[in-house]
């Protein structure tokens, strides 16, 4: 009887709770199919935040994040987890990875996420003799590869080429550049491709704003 039963802004965790015990009990894509009785030209960020979502639910990816050390990178990952959206991969030293969650408080559930420090991977190996073989022509030879590929962004560009992720997200506290070198000195643009480009979805409080950059 002495619980109070009010919510405020401020009460992330119990909003998070909220709806996240809300979606589990209720159809909630039934609940949205018969509230919506218009089509509008425009999208709101909650309803741009929610298609994503949705559509992140509907085929589960398996996604690699270099920065695994970074808050914003773990904040998000629990998130994500919670919600049960995606497959997650932090890259990085895990007894850094470990203090870093322990310092943020985070009750990120590390039985939902795989931590892997490079250095210490079954695959290292033969990720730096693919490196090797794929640059070699560029006179990378495999002690070389075998020091990129302990830079998390080789790493996580890897995992990628062989499969064992669908993809990898980047640029929070790395550069563009660093980011995006791995990926076109392994994977590549398709053929005939030569333009690469980026886009931006900013959310703001009234309207998604999208502007991007590119680069030949």
């Amino acid at each position: 009887g002495a619980i109070k039963s009010r919510m405020y802004a401020e009460n992330i965790e119990k909003i998070k709770i909220s709806i996240s015990d809300f979606e589990k009990y209720v159809p909630t894509e039934v609940l949205a199919e018969r509230l919506i009785t218009f089509k509008t030209d425009g999208i709101t960020p909650r309803m741009f935040q929610y298609n994503l979502l949705k559509r992140a639910k509907s085929h589960k990816k398996h996604i690699v994040l270099p920065e695994g050390t970074d808050s914003r990178i773990l904040i998000a990952a629990k998130q994500l987890t919670d919600q049960d959206a995606v497959e997650i991969t932090l890259l990085g030293d895990k007894r850094q990875i470990m203090d870093k969650i322990a310092k943020l408080d985070l009750a990120l559930d590390l039985e939902k996420v795989n931590l892997i420090n490079p250095l210490e991977s079954s695959n290292f190996e033969d990720y730096a003799s693919t490196l090797f073989q794929l640059r070699q022509h560029k006179n990378v030879d495999q002690i070389m590869a075998r020091d990129l590929m302990t830079d998390v962004s080789y790493f996580g560009t890897m995992m990628v080429y062989k499969g064992h992720a669908d993809g990898m997200v980047s640029g929070a506290t790395h550069t563009t550049q660093h980011t995006i070198l791995p990926a076109l000195q392994v994977i590549k643009t398709k053929p005939g491709v030569s333009l690469v480009s980026s886009v931006f979805f900013m959310c703001l409080p009234d309207r998604v704003v999208i502007f991007g950059d590119c680069a030949i």
